[in-house]
């Protein structure tokens, strides 16, 4: 019909805009879930699993006393990153999605923003959406290699957690589990130290043969700026 606005891509450009947009369809999916991964930390390029560790050393900071010193050892401690291959078959009606889209568009941008959604458009939308139950999943995600939903796929934090301290790895005697968390802005929790005198000093000396100390002096402090109620929640949790 003349002046009809054709809103439904064909075939071959929903499978060329797959095909040319693919890095970016597949970080859909990612960028959905910022609100959440902007406090963890990515790790691009994980299939499957690889080792990840952290060096820990036994050295620490005490009240200034020239007499002091204390062997000092370096460990590392271990853990498997495991990412597992998911995937999604999900059927959508071309017209239908493209409708819903040209309404948003039309409802936030005003009509005379209204053009008719490309299928390059439409894929990011649909890839985009798959981000509302992975978010969910960080956190709760139960392993289950039968199972149908993003639930299903990983283990989430909560779960890690969960299994931790049921095998005893999460524990008090193991400094790593507390009954206080601080509800506050960051703002709000100050971390004081020096790095700008000439005072703190970092050197090192030989102690005895194949032995070296490491000395240093710094200053380090933290406070709260304000304990009042509405900066500060101080929550128990339940044991």
């Amino acid at each position: 019909m003349a002046g009809q606005l054709n809103i439904t891509p064909s075939l071959e450009q929903f499978q060329e805009a797959a095909t040319k947009w693919r890095p970016e369809l597949l970080m859909q999916p990612i960028i959905g879930c910022q609100d959440t991964i902007q406090h963890m930390t990515p790790r691009p390029g994980i299939r499957y699993k690889e080792n990840v560790g952290t060096i820990y050393g036994d050295a620490q900071f005490a009240p200034y006393k020239p007499s002091r010193s204390s062997d000092f050892n370096l460990n590392v401690k271990y853990r498997t990153l495991e990412t597992y291959m998911g995937s999604v078959h999900c059927k959508f009606e071309p017209n239908s999605a493209a409708s819903t889209i040209l309404g948003y568009l039309a409802a936030t941008k005003g009509d005379g923003q209204m053009k008719a959604p490309t299928a390059l458009q439409v894929l990011i939308y649909i890839a985009k959406s798959l981000s509302g139950n992975l978010n969910d999943a960080i956190w709760n995600g139960e392993r289950n290699a039968t199972g149908d939903t993003t639930h299903d796929l990983f283990d989430g934090f909560d779960t890690i957690t969960a299994a931790e301290i049921a095998a005893g790895a999460i524990s008090a005697e193991q400094k790593n589990y507390m009954k206080f968390i601080h509800v506050t802005p960051k703002s709000n929790m100050l971390v004081g130290y020096d790095q700008m005198g000439d005072i703190e000093s970092v050197m090192v000396k030989e102690y005895e043969p194949f032995i070296l100390s490491y000395i240093a002096t710094m200053f380090f402090g933290v406070q709260f700026e304000s304990i009042d109620y509405r900066k500060l929640k101080v929550v128990e949790l339940a044991a």
